[in-house]
């Protein structure tokens, strides 16, 4: 998953990138609504920026906070400051007229994945191990139809999740090959992945257990 570019950067003397201010915050958002859209989290949010204008050249530090909160009237409301060493905004607003409780967790799911695109300039956040749906397959699931997987080939329950949720679930030691797994998925209708609930998977490598 790759992240946002927040900040300019240019060599220096010593052939070393130094950064040089930010992008246009404006540049940001439209960024941030793209991968939004294209992960379809914002469908029923309503999405604003502020467009007030600063000077971003001599900016070196920025931290976005994402927050979610029940508006006085109704709605739930995510709300996006920036910090930076120079000066403190609100960057944007997003709203929903849903105020249920299941529209709050995907609100502040929301939220998560706004703060790690914002915070990581650029990065690109990998998956180590990988998922194939059969031990055909030689391509492996992105994150997008890993959240399918784990939602139990539901569409409506894996718009509740987000890439994220899915990349610190699949990352790390899930087996015995350190972070670098092959795991073949249980088919839906397997006696285990019925009884336990769970999207069990083996790996190809070494030959451990373990789910989504």
């Amino acid at each position: 998953m790759k992240t946002i570019d927040i900040f300019v950067s240019k060599l220096d003397k010593d052939g070393l990138p130094r950064r040089c201010g930010m992008r246009s915050l404006e540049a940001i958002f439209n960024d941030l609504v793209e991968k939004l859209q294209n992960k379809s989290l914002i469908s029923n949010l309503h999405f604003t920026f502020n467009k007030k204008q600063m000077n971003l050249s001599d900016v070196t530090a920025a931290t976005f906070l994402c927050y979610c909160s029940y508006g006085p009237n109704g709605g739930i409301f995510l709300d996006i400051d920036l910090k930076t060493d120079k000066f403190n905004l609100n960057f944007a607003t997003g709203k929903t007229s849903n105020d249920d409780y299941l529209s709050y967790i995907h609100m502040n799911r929301i939220a998560a994945e706004c703060a790690v695109l914002l915070n990581n300039d650029g990065k690109d956040i990998k998956v180590g191990n990988r998922v194939y749906t059969t031990p055909m397959s030689n391509t492996p699931l992105t994150l997008a139809e890993l959240r399918y997987e784990f939602a139990f080939c539901n569409e409506e329950k894996a718009k509740m999740l987000t890439d994220l949720e899915m990349a610190e679930r699949i990352n790390g030691d899930l087996c015995n090959c350190c972070g670098e797994g092959e795991f073949d998925l249980l088919p839906l209708n397997s006696e285990d992945v019925i009884e336990g609930q769970k999207r069990y998977m083996k790996c190809r490598k070494c030959g451990c257990w373990s789910h989504l």
